[in-house]
């Protein structure tokens, strides 16, 4: 575009679908000078630029990828996380005897117990932290508000961290000699990754392809 700034052009790069609409509407528009400031080129970086577009099919109420964040909340925020920590946080004894927690209050061995009451300090705070953040990203969807958005990548994002932090933590056992050997984190790793590994980074890339559901207000 020329004559917007002092002596400088700008390039602006379209969508294939706005630049398809300002080809129809230049087609339309034969007394459009020839150094005119309008260019349209036909190809730039959005044409070449790979998008997800299947995430953002809508079905039903809500894009495909909108459904998949809601599912990950209910199965990995809802039922595993919430109810796994607030039990923990609420019954450890209860949470240990399900297979829902790997250390024992009533151990023998002060490292167990150690790592015992730091895991119970976490499953509070998730469910502080966590369950504030799953409810706001679940009301900004059904909203469709930004809030929702910026929730909904800080949490994921927060699965992502932990799903590193806690098989990293029982590495850093045995690197520092505390434990014998890697069993704690060969046991807890695959579900770190299963649960909310997984569920973290393709509910992120979901809630990215679809940022402009967040900004059409409330739900029909």
């Amino acid at each position: 575009m020329r004559g917007r700034k002092p002596g400088r052009d700008r390039v602006v790069y379209l969508s294939p679908v706005l630049s398809h609409a300002l080809k129809l509407y230049v087609n339309q528009r034969p007394d459009v000078p020839d150094d005119d400031h309008l260019f349209v080129l036909h190809k730039g970086k959005e044409e070449g630029r790979f998008e997800m577009k299947f995430l953002t099919k809508r079905i039903g109420r809500f894009p495909l990828g909108i459904w998949i964040v809601l599912v990950f909340l209910l199965i990995s925020g809802l039922v595993m996380l919430l109810f796994a920590q607030a039990l923990s946080f609420f019954a450890w004894d209860a949470a240990f005897s399900l297979g829902l927690q790997e250390d024992s209050r009533n151990s023998t061995d002060i490292v167990e117990r150690t790592i015992g009451a730091m895991s119970w300090g976490e499953a509070g705070a998730d469910v502080l932290v966590q369950g504030t953040l799953i409810i706001l990203t679940l009301i900004g969807i059904l909203r469709r508000r930004q809030f929702g958005f910026v929730t909904g990548v800080t949490l994921t994002t927060i699965w992502i961290y932990v799903t590193l932090m806690v098989p990293l933590q029982r590495i850093g056992l045995y690197n520092w000699g505390v434990v014998p050997d890697l069993s704690r984190a060969k046991y807890l790793a695959p579900f770190m990754v299963a649960l909310w590994g997984i569920p973290g980074v393709l509910s992120l890339i979901c809630l990215i392809a679809n940022r402009d559901f967040f900004n059409s207000g409330k739900s029909d």
